[in-house]
């Protein structure tokens, strides 16, 4: 089994959970509304840093997951941490850390922009569904994002049926060889390609799933199957996904493929 590492394991297991945060009690006497609570993942919607506009993309997606005094997330091609200091609606961020993935330039740019805004808020609200940071001459402003269902992901044996070009309404669905995927509630993970082997082991990250390792057997697969195991070994980078009844599909981070699977027999 060929062993795919991925430098990206200290900042996902920073945020492999969320908590309900933990009031303080007041001491006699002493009144006080509930502190906002800002948890959970929060995706970019409209960002502006000190060098300008923050270019926002679906595909180079902007995160922000906050478990505690754990923040991080996607900052459109790595991922990143931080801990900053919050005191009421003060908010300071001294430092933000993250994987060294190459990036293309416009894209190292935005996260660069992306970078410096956060250095640059001192100030944080929420408002139902909707998070903002600003400081001089910066707002950050996110929409709030539901937990994926990992629930109804795991202990089903996935049998992939189509792979589908393109997203939403246009997307175009073609046959696929016989593969599947395995996700266990202990965190590992075994399937195939069609003609490669996968294990690995899994964790929720924000509102996607994200492997701490991600595994395939050696070998090179026939032209039949190379597009197909080509899209597959991509989801080792991260993916969000759908489940609706027993269909469970499926986008890789930086694949515009997508795949569906249909729940099998265990």
């Amino acid at each position: 089994m060929m062993l795919i590492r991925r430098p990206l394991v200290l900042v996902l297991l920073l945020l492999a959970s969320c908590g309900e945060p933990t009031d303080k009690p007041l001491a006699t006497g002493e009144t006080s509304s509930p502190p906002v609570s800002y948890e959970g993942t929060w995706e970019l919607k409209e960002g502006r840093a000190p060098e300008g506009p923050i270019e926002i993309s679906q595909k180079w997606r902007i995160t922000l997951t906050i478990d505690g005094d754990q923040w991080g997330g996607l900052s459109a091609c790595n991922y990143y941490g931080l801990s900053p200091e919050v005191d009421g609606d003060a908010i300071s961020i001294e430092g933000v850390g993250g994987t060294e993935m190459g990036c293309h330039p416009d894209v190292a740019e935005t996260e660069a922009r992306y970078h410096s805004a956060l250095l640059a808020v001192d100030t944080i609200e929420r408002s139902s569904k909707t998070l903002t940071l600003t400081g001089s001459d910066t707002a950050l402003i996110y929409a709030f994002v539901p937990p994926p269902p990992t629930a109804e992901l795991t202990e089903v044996r996935w049998e992939l049926e189509s792979i589908i070009y393109g997203d939403g309404p246009d997307g175009l669905a073609s046959s696929a060889h016989p593969a599947h995927l395995y996700f266990d509630s202990d965190g590992t993970f075994d399937g195939s390609t069609g003609c490669r082997g996968l294990d690995g082991e899994w964790i929720e990250a924000g509102d996607r799933v994200a492997f701490t390792y991600f595994g395939a057997d050696e070998g090179k697969c026939s032209q039949d199957f190379a597009e197909q195991n080509d899209a597959i070994i991509n989801l080792g980078d991260g993916f969000t996904f759908d489940i609706e009844g027993d269909t469970l599909t499926i986008y890789g981070r930086f694949s515009d493929t997508g795949l569906q699977y249909r729940a099998g027999s265990n």
